[in-house]
């Protein structure tokens, strides 16, 4: 399956990279997540990524894999590219129910996560079957 859709928003810095990217399939167990931090900052590092921005995309990652280790179906898929413009992460977890923010109270303990992409992200989304979230980060942050 392809972790690649839509364009991202312009970010100067990273236009001077070349396109590169990983991916890797996991099972979908909690202890799995400090191991995409790892693998993804490791790569952002190769890659000459600054700092800053590599730890927004770093917890995107975070979120994204933990979104769908607890509600996915099978193995994750995580895939992260780093692109002229953006670097864009892209995490399959199998189920048909698209990823969506919805409302917390105080008390409740999660379900901010995509709170957290939607702010650092120039933009998120969902494939249509619900299979695929993705973010795109750029140095410039979130939309605000």
């Amino acid at each position: 399956m392809s972790l690649a859709p839509a364009l991202g928003t312009a970010a100067v810095e990273l236009t001077k990279f070349a396109r590169a990217a990983f991916e890797i399939r996991m099972p979908a167990q909690p202890d799995r997540v400090a191991q995409a931090r790892k693998t993804t900052a490791a790569h952002l590092a190769r890659w000459g990524v600054p700092l800053a921005l590599a730890d927004d995309v770093v917890l995107v990652v975070s979120e994204l894999v933990t979104n769908a280790i607890e509600h996915g179906q099978g193995d994750v898929v995580l895939r992260v590219e780093r692109r002229r413009a953006h670097l864009y992460v892209g995490v399959a977890d199998g189920s048909p129910v698209r990823a969506a923010i919805r409302p917390t109270n105080e008390e409740d303990p999660g379900g901010r996560g995509l709170v957290l992409v939607d702010a650092l992200s120039a933009g998120w989304g969902t494939t249509e079957d619900g299979q695929l979230t993705w973010a795109h980060v750029t140095n410039s942050g979130g939309r605000a």
